[in-house]
C-alpha cells in the first residue's frame, strides 16, 4: 500500500531529510578541512562521526519516502500522470544517491584522522618512547651525530676503532652509572654515547672471567650470576666496528634497571668467549631515562 505524499509520514520523512542533509554537508566539508592536521585530528574523528550518523537518517529518511510513495495516485492513472510518477521517481533516487556522498566522505575524513591521532598518541606514549628496541632502532640514525669523537693522542687513536670514545672516560661512565670500577686487566675498552628521547650508552671490553666476576659483584646494581645462553644485547649500532654481539659464542646475559638521581637506569650485559682461553668479551648497554 502506497503513502500518501501529503500525509505525515511522508512530511516526517521531509523534515528528518531538511534538517539532517545540511548537518552531514557542513560537518563533511569542515572534516575533511581539519583531518590533514595532526593538532585538528580529533576535531575532524568527531565531526566526521557527526556527518556520517546525520547522513545516513538522511539517506534513510529519503528512502523510505521515495518507496513508500512510489504507487502513490489520486485518481485513474494516465499517461501523463504515470510520466510524471517516473520523473518523480527519478528525481527522488538522484536526490537519494547525492545525499549518500556527505556520510562517504565523513567516513573517509574519519579514517584519516583516526589514524593520525593513532600516531600522535604513540608517539607522545612515554611506554612506547621508553621501550628499549624503539630506542635501540633509533641508534642507526644518531649515533654518527652525537657520539663523541675520541680525544686521545693520534697514536693512540691509530690503534682504537673509530667513532669510540676515550677509554678513561669509558671506564668513568660505567664507574657512575654500574658503580664499581672495572677491573685492572680489561682491555680492549670501546664505548659510545647517543641520544634521543633517552640517553644510551654502550661499552665493550674484555677481561679474564674471574675479573668479570669481581665487577659484578662489586656493584650493587648488577646481577652477580649471568644466565647461561641468554643473548641479551644485539647488534643495533651498525656504525661501530668494535660493537658486534652477534659475534659472541658461548654467551651469558642479565637484563636488570634501577634508579639514579638522573632518572632510571636499564642495562643489558652480555658475555662471550673473545677466542684465547679464559677471556671473555663483556658487551654493556645502559639506557637512562
Amino acid at each position: 500500500m502506497a503513502i500518501d505524499p501529503a500525509g505525515p509520514v511522508a512530511a516526517v520523512c521531509g523534515i528528518t531529510w531538511t534538517l539532517m542533509t545540511p548537518t552531514s554537508v557542513v560537518s563533511a566539508v569542515v572534516a575533511a578541512v581539519l583531518c590533514p592536521f595532526r593538532k585538528t585530528a580529533k576535531q575532524a574523528y568527531r565531526l566526521s562521526k557527526v556527518a556520517i550518523w546525520s547522513g545516513t537518517a538522511a539517506f534513510l529518511a529519503a528512502a523510505v519516502a521515495m518507496v513508500g510513495t512510489a504507487g502513490w495516485t489520486e485518481s485513474r492513472p494516465t499517461p501523463a500522470s504515470q510520466i510524471k510518477t517516473i520523473s518523480d521517481l527519478l528525481e527522488s533516487a538522484l536526490l537519494s544517491a547525492l545525499t549518500v556522498i556527505p556520510p562517504l566522505v565523513g567516513l573517509f575524513t574519519a579514517l584519516i584522522s583516526r589514524r593520525k591521532i593513532r600516531r600522535d598518541h604513540e608517539r607522545d606514549n612515554p611506554i612506547v618512547r621508553a621501550s628499549l628496541p624503539f630506542t635501540f632502532l633509533l641508534l642507526t640514525l644518531v649515533t654518527g651525530c652525537d657520539a663523541r669523537k675520541p680525544s686521545t693522542p693520534a697514536s693512540q687513536t691509530a690503534n682504537r676503532s673509530g667513532n669510540s670514545l676515550p677509554s678513561d672516560r669509558v671506564v668513568a661512565l660505567v664507574h657512575s652509572l654500574a658503580q664499581a670500577q672495572l677491573p685492572t686487566g680489561v682491555t680492549n675498552v670501546y664505548g659510545a654515547t647517543a641520544s634521543l628521547f633517552t640517553k644510551v650508552v654502550d661499552v665493550r671490553f674484555e677481561c679474564s672471567s674471574a675479573e668479570l666476576q669481581s665487577f659484578l659483584l662489586a656493584s650493587p646494581v648488577l646481577h652477580d650470576q649471568l644466565v647461561v645462553g641468554k643473548r641479551a644485547v644485539v647488534d643495533t649500532m651498525g656504525r661501530h666496528t668494535w660493537w658486534q654481539p652477534d659475534s659472541l659464542a658461548s654467551v651469558s646475559g642479565s637484563e636488570q634497571s634501577w634508579r639514579t638521581t638522573n632518572g632510571t637506569v636499564s642495562a643489558l650485559l652480555m658475555s662471550g668467549e673473545a677466542g684465547e682461553a679464559s677471556r671473555v668479551v663483556v658487551y654493556l648497554s645502559m639506557t637512562i631515562e
